[in-house]
């Protein structure tokens, strides 16, 4: 990891804009209510911000993503979601993942390369939510969408807040 400034566009930034609050933190075990996710840990930040667009935290191409849900349930209970692949100076990759969006930007399709702050979609309530906010969740794999049958959900997991303003990536 490097350390860079914070608005040097290829490295990781919030994925909001606004002001950005954190409704459940990064590896709160057996805080989330749901009752699939009880003794579980929350490898994600869920935020909320006064501007309900989410954006890309660093340059980036989109790996997997679902569209269509409008409601509970569907997506794997996270409803409208999005994997970025990040390719690090070092080489080595991340995937960031946005998800419980209300809606997915129209730019934002298989293969496309995202750049850093560009709108990937809007805070929703889709998949299995108590109300609309941003789980974020940085991944060394795109194999989340399990986590809840893992021995560990965090296994393969980032804290994204360790990465904000220091961790650089490659231009898509």
């Amino acid at each position: 990891m490097t350390t860079a400034d914070g608005n040097d566009p290829l490295v990781f930034r919030k994925p909001l804009n606004g002001t950005v609050n954190v409704t459940l933190k990064w590896d709160c075990y057996d805080c989330v209510d749901w009752p699939t996710l009880r003794n579980m840990h929350h490898p994600a930040v869920d935020y909320l911000s006064s501007d309900t667009n989410i954006v890309a935290t660093a340059d980036g191409v989109v790996a997997k993503m679902n569209t269509g849900c409008g409601g509970q349930g569907c997506g794997n209970s996270f409803g409208n979601w999005v994997f970025l692949k990040h390719t690090l100076t070092d080489g080595s990759t991340l995937y960031s993942f946005y998800a419980h969006m209300a809606e997915i930007d129209p730019a934002v399709t298989q293969g496309a390369c995202i750049k850093t702050g560009q709108k990937v979609g809007v805070i929703g309530n889709t998949g299995i939510a108590s109300a609309a906010h941003l789980h974020f969740a940085i991944q060394t794999n795109t194999n989340l969408l399990d986590y809840t049958s893992a021995s560990s959900a965090t296994v393969g997991s980032v804290n994204p807040e360790t990465l904000y303003g220091k961790t650089k990536v490659r231009s898509c």
